[in-house]
């Protein structure tokens, strides 16, 4: 009785599996008529069915057959994604001008002011970075008009922001000043840009988070913020010190921590900095 009922048991299985093979053969040959629109699908019908057939006992000869056919549609994917590519780019050209912004580039990599556009094709989404791929600041859907929304909200953020120069470069001169004089070093030396922005942030907390330091007392101040913030410097004298930063060598640049991408213009263009000095005029 036992063998019996481990017999039906593997041939149920086997159905099921059988079934299920064939459904998503059934859903990738429907969904391949408009490719454009189900290319996210279509990739995980294909893993279905890889999975699927690890497990089943088709003779050799079918299994040969649907792996062929899944071939066959995998081989069309990169010609599928280059003709997304190409109609995003086309669409989203149109949004965010619209919305005034300016997109160069093409569809490889798609740049409007200091941020880069990645596409995430198997998530059908966009990823919003904050210069060449330095600090993310948004994700949205793989849609022009949610791009452009979740844009500008990023954009004010960064950006629209009110600045009080001379509040900063305060702010900025104090926090320098702070962690020389932890390391008890002088005036002149450099410090991690890293540091400096802990530093920083510290300067900006009030009161009430030093006495209950929760997440709700907390001000907080992102690299991107911070990036912007010392491009948009337009005297970096105080004091009769000025500011100075250091371009990042091969060795500061393997670690995300030990650098910040600092835009020199609108279009993208920055270097990477890894210590800033202040020194006597």
């Amino acid at each position: 009785m036992n063998e019996e009922m481990n017999l039906t048991s593997i041939v149920t299985k086997e159905g099921n599996n059988t079934q299920a093979i064939a459904k998503s053969l059934k859903t990738i040959d429907r969904m391949s008529e408009v490719p454009e629109k189900n290319l996210y699908k279509i990739k995980i019908e294909i893993k279905k069915i890889e999975k699927k057939i690890e497990t089943n006992n088709l003779i050799e000869s079918i299994k040969e057959k649907i792996l062929d056919y899944t071939q066959q549609v995998k081989a069309n994917i990169p010609e599928w994604e280059e003709r997304i590519k190409k109609a995003f780019w086309g669409e989203l050209e149109e949004a965010v001008k619209e919305a005034g912004f300016e997109l160069r580039g093409n569809y490889t990599r798609l740049m409007i002011s200091f941020y880069t556009l990645e596409l995430d094709l198997d998530n059908l989404k966009v990823i919003i970075w904050y210069g060449n791929k330095q600090e993310k600041v948004a994700t949205c859907r793989l849609d022009p008009q949610d791009v452009v929304k979740k844009l500008i909200v990023a954009n004010n953020k960064i950006i629209n922001r009110n600045f009080d120069e001379k509040e900063f470069m305060g702010k900025l001169f104090k926090a320098y000043k702070n962690s020389i004089h932890k390391k008890e070093e002088k005036l002149g030396d450099r410090v991690p840009i890293s540091e400096i922005l802990y530093e920083y942030t510290l300067l900006l907390q009030k009161k009430k988070f030093f006495i209950n330091p929760t997440k709700g007392n907390f001000v907080g101040y992102d690299r991107a913020h911070f990036s912007f913030d010392l491009f948009n410097l337009s005297d970096r004298n105080i004091e009769n010190n000025e500011l100075n930063l250091v371009t990042a060598t091969r060795k500061f640049t393997r670690s995300k921590s030990d650098f910040l991408w600092i835009p020199s213009d609108m279009k993208g263009e920055g270097d990477y900095i890894s210590h800033i000095i202040f020194r006597k005029i």
